[in-house]
C-alpha cells in the first residue's frame, strides 16, 4: 500500500520520504481535493498504525477480524491507487 501511494504522489511529482509523509501528502494532495476517496484512504494511516503496534509493542495482539479488514481494504486501496495512476499517465 505504501509504495502504491507513492505512486500516486509522483503523478503529480510528490516526494515523500516517510510512512507518515507519504499518509499526510496522499491526504492533502488527493482526499482533500477529491481525487481519493477517504474511506479507500483511511486503510493506509490504519495499517501503518496496525504494523507499528505489531513491529513495536510487546502486547499487541492483531485479531483475525483486524487483518481482514486490513487485507480486504489493501485490496481496494491498490485497485484504486492503480485506477487513479492509469487516468494520470
Amino acid at each position: 500500500m505504501f509504495y502504491a501511494a507513492k505512486a500516486v504522489l509522483l503523478t503529480k511529482d510528490i516526494i515523500t520520504r516517510t510512512h507518515k509523509g507519504t499518509i499526510s501528502q496522499l491526504n492533502s494532495n488527493f482526499v482533500r481535493v477529491g481525487e481519493f476517496e477517504e474511506m479507500v484512504w483511511k486503510y493506509l494511516p490504519l495499517s501503518e498504525t496496525l504494523r507499528e503496534e505489531a513491529d513495536y509493542s510487546i502486547t499487541k495482539r492483531i485479531t483475525q477480524e483486524e487483518s481482514d479488514e486490513i487485507l480486504t481494504g489493501a485490496h481496494i486501496f491498490i485497485q484504486r491507487c492503480e485506477s487513479l495512476i492509469s487516468q494520470k499517465i
